[in-house]
């Protein structure tokens, strides 16, 4: 709300004047006074901010009045409506810088709309209407930081404030508490808040209400010595007579000559217009005149109240003011000898000592937040040397023992403090350090050092069968012994070819004494049961030679080697050769049933080829040689053709085994997804996930992961009706819909491969058959779109 006196307007004016005015803004108040000599109450009482005069052959104490109001308030708007009656007083008012007037006849869209522009116009950061000492004890109240300016006439001083204390002033040559007590002393001080950050350090330890009680004594002292001549010097002050001074003028001046009776006398009745009347019920015009006058006499009344409250005052003032000021200061004290203190145990002992002479509740919670700070970076700094010694002890055997005890010692001394759960934790990760240390020295193992690794791979998984790393270390291990079964496999070839077999065998007990859980374990006994019986076989066959092929100790010899040798590679031949020297058959009968046994399919080829070929070695000029010789081509080109689907089939049975070894990841990694969605998904059937929103039931892996063929729409249908996964065999393609709500709901499903799906929904447009499949974007988001048949892609099987 603005407040706007008008000092001796007429009713018409103020009407017209207040009238404009409304019509802007409801938003101010009219302050109204008969008297210039008013004008200073009504600002500093009232908090008046312009100032509307209307002066009638004004006086020269109207003057000098106006020139002193321009003094004390250089920035208050003053606007004065004069005729200018003599050069004296046009001069006067001319001089006056603050003051602007117009000249009658006025006119009062103008006065208006000067007014207006002054309202607008931001004050800055000027405070009126209340006392320095009033605003400095505000500042402490409510915790203000700021630099204020306090200005007069001739004089000008800064105050420090920093959190509603006062740390620093200046005026002069005066600094700190003296400029302080100077400043207080100022009558009518313009208060400014400078725009600056406070950055100036605590050089006043006096509190500001023992500030304020020196200040108000030295003010006490000076009224003592001063009680002398106020009356005179006012009444001095008026111009004696002006001889030529009008009446009206002589009146005006007998009446502030004479406030006395002035207040006395009962105020001048004026026949107001209907509208100010209205705007003085509304509480828009008010009679400052009236007011002060009741301020005066509730001023008598607060005298002597004061005097009957002085000694309340006294006593608060020492019991709220002097007494905590002393415990300030000596709480201060304390402050000051802890921030001086050389260590933090030293800085903690004066707060122990000051909290045990029981200082107020105040000031005790204030030292225990600092004394706690300092137990907190006492506790730190110890918190860091123990982590820094653990982190330069060397990862050796001693490593746990000594970083467990240093972490300890730790908690034994700060049982309670805020690392404690970060202490345990590190305390609980000792033995996971110790095990990637070990694990990174496993790995920095040179790889031609065979024999080194294999025995370091062993001893970790003994000493750590389930730490974090040990599933990496089995891997290494594994790795080993397929490196290793590959070097038997090359070293077979080279034992067969030597026909000597013994440096394979062992290296086949090497492996099966160090890789017994190794996927290949059974393949390499295999492996060396076939060459000890190759081996066998040699020794056998010389023997039977020296003997005589068809004696009887050959015979025995081959029986002997059967017995011990039952899945032998040459078994059938043995048998052949025990056969006809047991039944003592021809030649012919032998060829016959050799024919028989060699184009029977279910023999092995290895063994149909061997008997062959042993037939040629011991019937170099049979009848039948021509005929055998081309049987045994054709044997070879089977023998070749058996190779290499044996060979496929091992490769195809190595990538089926990659396969289940990728396929066992994800169905742990999708496991770990289904568990978080919140149970949205679950998994009752192997390789399948249930969608309880839906009550669908879908194939884990799309068709791109098990099968590696690119799929047209006829393909993705017979793929989905051929699956049988989780026990099912009523997979189908899925509709549209159904793909949408399982990729874009909310969890999503845990995986998706291929970048669109072919779905069941089949429509014709333009001639051409089509199908809606559905489609990945950019932003992650699935939707539907048309597709030709004959397009390459992947399929989501759904059931039922």
């Amino acid at each position: 709300m603005k407040k706007i006196l008008a000092v001796n307007l007429d009713a018409i004016s103020l009407s017209s004047i207040s009238s404009l005015l409304m019509e802007r803004t409801q938003d101010i108040e009219l302050l109204t006074t008969k008297k210039v000599g008013e004008i200073d109450a009504v600002i500093k009482k009232l908090s008046a901010e312009i100032v509307l005069i209307d002066l009638v052959d004004p006086s020269p104490q109207e003057l000098k009045t106006l020139k002193a109001l321009s003094k004390a308030y250089p920035k208050l708007p003053l606007m004065a409506m004069t005729a200018l009656e003599t050069g004296e007083i046009a001069s006067t008012i001319k001089s006056i810088n603050t003051l602007r007037y117009f000249e009658k006849p006025v006119d009062f869209e103008k006065i208006v709309n000067a007014v207006w522009e002054r309202i607008e116009r931001s004050v800055g950061g000027e405070i009126h209407g209340i006392s320095l000492t009033s605003f400095l004890q505000m500042s402490e109240m409510e915790k203000t930081s700021c630099v204020l300016k306090i200005k007069t006439d001739k004089q000008v001083g800064s105050l420090y404030l920093l959190k509603g204390t006062l740390i620093a002033a200046e005026t002069g040559a005066l600094k700190n508490e003296e400029a302080v007590l100077e400043v207080l002393s100022w009558d009518n001080p313009v208060i400014e808040i400078v725009d600056s950050p406070v950055s100036r350090q605590k050089a006043i330890e006096t509190p500001l209400i023992s500030l304020l009680m020196e200040s108000a004594r030295r003010k006490d002292e000076k009224r003592g010595k001063k009680k002398a001549a106020p009356a005179k010097k006012a009444r001095k002050a008026t111009p004696a007579a002006d001889g030529a001074a009008p009446r009206k003028k002589a009146a005006k001046k007998a009446a502030e000559s004479e406030p006395a009776e002035a207040e006395q006398a009962p105020p001048e009745e004026e026949v107001l217009p209907d509208q100010l009347q209205e705007l003085r019920a509304a509480g828009k015009i008010t009679d400052a005149s009236q007011i002060l006058k009741r301020k005066q006499r509730i001023s008598q009344l607060t005298k002597v109240l004061a005097g009957i409250l002085a000694v309340l005052i006294v006593f608060c003032v020492w019991r709220f003011a002097v007494n905590p000021w002393l415990a300030n200061k000596e709480f201060d004290r304390v402050v000051a000898d802890t921030r001086s203190a050389e260590s933090v145990e030293k800085k903690i002992e004066i707060l122990s000592q000051y909290l045990a002479a029981g200082p107020s509740v105040k000031l005790a919670r204030q030292a225990e937040e600092m004394k706690r700070t300092y137990e907190n970076d006492l506790e730190s700094l110890a918190y860091e040397k123990a982590v820094q010694m653990v982190n330069a002890l060397p990862l050796d055997e001693n490593f746990q023992e000594t970083a467990k005890a240093t972490y300890s010692q730790f908690l034994k001394q700060f049982p309670n403090g805020p690392h404690k759960e970060d202490i345990a934790r590190r305390i609980k990760g000792i033995p996971a350090i110790m095990d990637d240390a070990e694990y990174t020295r496993l790995k920095q193992i040179p790889e031609n050092l065979f024999s080194e690794r294999l025995q370091a791979y062993q001893a970790y998984l003994s000493k750590n069968p389930d730490s974090a790393n040990a599933d990496n270390v089995r891997k290494m291990h594994d790795g080993l012994g397929q490196a290793f079964y590959e070097y038997l496999l090359a070293e077979k070839k080279a034992c067969d070819e030597s026909q000597s077999w013994q440096k394979g065998i062992k290296l086949c007990q090497y492996f099966l004494d160090n890789f017994k859980t190794h996927e290949r374990t059974e393949d390499v006994a295999l492996l060396q049961q076939r060459m000890a019986a190759q081996s066998a076989y040699l020794k056998v066959t010389e023997e039977v030679e020296k003997a005589g092929p068809m004696s009887g100790k050959a015979a025995g010899l081959l029986k002997q080697y059967l017995q011990e040798y039952p899945d032998s590679p040459y078994k059938d031949e043995v048998k052949e050769r025990i056969f006809r020297f047991d039944q003592g058959k021809d030649q012919e009968t032998a060829w016959k049933e050799l024919v028989i046994y060699v184009r029977d399919n279910r023999n092995t080829i290895f063994d149909r080829v061997e008997r062959m070929e042993f037939y040629l070695n011991s019937n170099p000029s049979g009848k039948h040689l021509q005929e055998a010789r081309d049987i045994h081509a054709w044997l070879l080109k089977e023998k070749d053709k058996s190779l290499q689907q044996m060979n496929q089939q091992a490769a195809a049975e190595q990538r089926r085994r990659q396969m289940e070894q990728i396929l066992d990841q994800e169905r742990k990694k999708i496991a770990r997804q289904v568990q978080q969605s919140g149970g949205r998904f679950s998994i009752i059937k192997q390789d399948t996930i249930t969608d309880n929103r839906t009550g669908l039931t879908w194939c884990m892996f799309d068709s791109s992961v098990l099968s590696s063929a690119c799929m047209d729409y006829k393909a993705a249908e017979r793929y989905a009706r051929s699956l049988n996964v989780g026990g099912f065999s009523d997979w189908r393609l899925p509709d549209p819909s159904e793909l949408l709500v399982l990729y874009n709901g909310k969890p999503a499903f845990p995986m998706s491969n291929a970048e669109w799906y072919w779905t069941s929904e089949v429509f014709s447009a333009a001639w051409q058959t089509k199908v809606n499949t559905v489609v990945k974007t950019g932003t992650g988001i699935w939707k539907k779109k048309e597709t030709d048949l004959k397009k390459c892609g992947a399929v989501r099987a759904v059931r039922p």
